[in-house]
């Protein structure tokens, strides 16, 4: 069944495609080595980033981590307050934020949770925030719901978090999702939409490729942080010869 026959808002927007190069930003990241930049919410990386002398027309806000403290307070109240911040600072650019419907969960409350999601979602697309869909799906009974809420075949870029779907999951849930995406991949117009994956190894990022073909990979700021925390190490080690 489809997520309107269940009362569930639409994602309306047209996402358009993005040009240029984007990946995730933290702290002692250059702001001038890329067009876009991913900042996670509620970190103080955003306060950072404007300290580095970054500007903030170039930010793509997310909130690609736990809910509790960082997803949740968008339900109710403190959403306007964070939207009015985000809009102060010049941000116009953020991606849906998706509350966690772990396929673990039983099916009413993952249907809540998708609802929660497309509610915010509306929200953010209604403050006039440019908004890239975060597509998710959990239960296979649930998928069509999951994926008819985004008016696919109009998007030109939409990001898939494959955050939590390495070697180091369950073998259940690692086939969750290589279903869900085989699923997602049938509604998709070929050559329109960018796919914007966004994983923690380069693993599921090899995987993807090697079955739907090209994405546009951009690294969790988990491994982000891990990643320059190796460069630092062996630029420390070679007597800070290295070159960035």
């Amino acid at each position: 069944m489809a997520a309107k026959e269940w009362g569930i808002p639409l994602f309306e927007q047209k996402c358009p495609k993005f040009k240029g190069t984007v990946f995730t930003w933290i702290p002692g990241v250059r702001v001038d080595v890329a067009d876009w930049y991913l900042i996670l919410y509620h970190t103080g990386d955003l306060r950072r980033y404007g300290e580095a002398g970054g500007d903030y027309s170039k930010v793509i806000v997310h909130f690609l981590t736990h809910d509790a403290g960082v997803i949740e307070p968008l339900w109710g109240n403190k959403l306007s307050t964070r939207i009015r911040f985000l809009l102060d600072l010049g941000i116009t650019h953020i991606i849906a934020p998706d509350f966690s419907a772990w396929a673990l969960l039983p099916l009413a409350v993952q249907l809540y949770e998708h609802y929660r999601s497309m509610v915010v979602t509306h929200d953010l697309c209604q403050a006039g925030f440019t908004v890239i869909p975060n597509v998710c799906w959990s239960s296979p009974q649930l998928r069509e719901i999951n994926l008819t809420s985004w008016n696919l075949e109009d998007q030109q870029t939409i990001l898939v978090d494959a955050n939590h779907t390495g070697r180091k999951y369950l073998k259940a849930d690692q086939r969750l999702f290589w279903d869900g995406a085989r699923q997602l991949q049938e509604c998709l117009i070929p050559d329109r939409t960018c796919v914007w994956l966004y994983v923690s190894t380069p693993y599921v990022a090899k995987k993807w490729q090697t079955l739907f073909g090209a994405a546009t990979i951009i690294y969790s700021r988990i491994a982000t942080l891990r990643s320059l925390s190796k460069f630092l190490k062996r630029l420390m080690r070679s007597g800070g010869e290295e070159n960035g």
